[in-house]
């Protein structure tokens, strides 16, 4: 509704009215119209100005300086505005002709025709809804070791994080280093911890504890190695995993209204990428965006035979039109989001009705030099100073950096010999 508010004071200016908010505004429409006639014009008008104003005029966090949202965006705030007045405000009143099922699409086609027509002035390929590959991926990991910067590390993590939780950048940027805990699974013969990153979804509110697995085919791609990549480049003494994207994410207006950054950061970042390595120029889709990890995420899960639809479901956080009540049921299904963890870190094979593997391993799997172990862990983690991690939690990524790593055996060195190690590692 921020958007819709935002229109509004124009807009009831130049119907000469007192600006209203959307909450505030009656049924019987200002001034009070008193057939039904009336009423069915004045929200046809009023309607048909915001989808103009969506398609030519909306700019991001109602800054008229900002850069325009994108389609996808606009239908958002068009079906909440929608959905506040008929199925909320107004749900015990006569149904507003506008908001019936085929008047509100043609409204939709409305916005969906100026946005064509705008990305094709433009000069833009008219791609809706793009969503990363796994080769997309694979490039930005790639480019983002090649920049060896603590910066781009985050970059690389946050789009690792955004697929795994199926979140956008704004979310995942506020998982924090003490939400990250460890989660016992039980595999029917065997119990082993996987990490959980607890995650928050802003647009409804609720908390949800993801499963991760280490990732089956690749280092890129992997959640756990891009973190364990992050804390040796950058350091583990920030209350959020993520800190600077995460002081984007809680950019504020003076009002008091969040006004998160974290999507013009993402697009400066990558960018830099694509104009830092012209190699990759034909690996990734110029299209992509701050929500395509996410979107990417989804989609995998969606193609994924071995992970129930309601997994799928669970894991995105989107609540379906018309399964409210079947998603409050399932939102907190540990089952349904441990299948969804296994499916995204490309774990299908079943035996019966169990997917097999996604067990990472731990410091019991070690042979040789279990001694010098807790050494490289406290050094690893020597800037923890508020002891935000867990002591699961590092034994869990400094496997991965084992399990990654050719030789696989820690050497009697010393603590320098062993950060330079790691520091050859990274380099590497």
């Amino acid at each position: 509704m921020k958007h819709f508010n935002y229109f509004l004071q124009g807009h009831c200016i130049q119907i000469g009215i007192k600006a209203v908010k959307g909450e505030d505004l009656p049924y019987h429409g200002i001034p009070r119209k008193t057939t039904k006639k009336e009423i069915s014009e004045f929200w046809d008008n009023t309607m048909g100005a915001f989808v103009t104003y969506l398609g030519k005029h909306v700019r991001a966090g109602c800054n008229s300086e900002g850069p325009r949202i994108g389609r996808s965006t606009a239908a958002g705030c068009c079906s909440a505005v929608k959905n506040c007045f008929a199925t909320d405000l107004f749900r015990t009143e006569k149904p507003i002709p506008v908001f019936q099922k085929l008047s509100f699409r043609k409204l939709t086609d409305k916005l969906q025709g100026m946005f064509r027509e705008s990305n094709r002035a433009m000069g833009k390929v008219d791609a809706e809804d793009v969503l990363s590959t796994r080769r997309d991926c694979e490039a930005i990991a790639r480019a983002c070791t090649w920049m060896n910067s603590p910066e781009f590390s985050e970059f690389w993590h946050l789009s690792n994080s955004s697929f795994h939780c199926c979140g956008r950048g704004s979310e995942t940027a506020l998982i924090k280093a003490d939400g990250i805990a460890p989660i016992e699974i039980s595999e029917t013969v065997y119990m082993h911890d996987v990490l959980g990153a607890q995650f928050q979804r802003q647009k409804n509110g609720p908390f949800q504890t993801l499963p991760i697995y280490p990732h089956r085919d690749g280092v890129l791609e992997d959640f756990h190695f891009s973190l364990s990549y992050l804390l040796v480049v950058k350091g583990c003494d920030h209350e959020c995993v993520l800190s600077q994207f995460s002081h984007a994410a809680l950019k504020m207006k003076k009002t008091g209204e969040s006004s998160s950054d974290v999507s013009r950061q993402w697009s400066q970042f990558f960018e830099g990428i694509r104009s830092a390595f012209e190699i990759l120029a034909d690996e990734i889709n110029e299209e992509l965006g701050s929500h395509s990890n996410r979107r990417g995420g989804n989609q995998s899960l969606a193609e994924n035979s071995s992970v129930h639809g309601f997994a799928a479901i669970c894991r995105s956080g989107i609540k379906p039109k018309n399964l409210a009540t079947i998603f409050d049921c399932l939102f907190g299904s540990e089952e349904l989001l441990r299948q969804a963890g296994k499916g995204l870190a490309g774990w299908v094979t079943k035996n019966g009705e169990n997917v097999m593997g996604g067990q990472p391993p731990a410091f019991d799997d070690v042979n040789e030099g279990l001694d010098s172990l807790p050494k490289f862990t406290n050094l690893l983690f020597e800037h923890d100073t508020e002891r935000r991690w867990h002591s699961k939690v590092r034994e869990l990524l400094v496997m991965t950096l084992f399990l990654r790593w050719p030789c696989g055996v820690i050497h009697q060195d010393g603590a320098q010999g062993i950060k330079g190690r790691l520091s050859f590692l990274f380099e590497a």
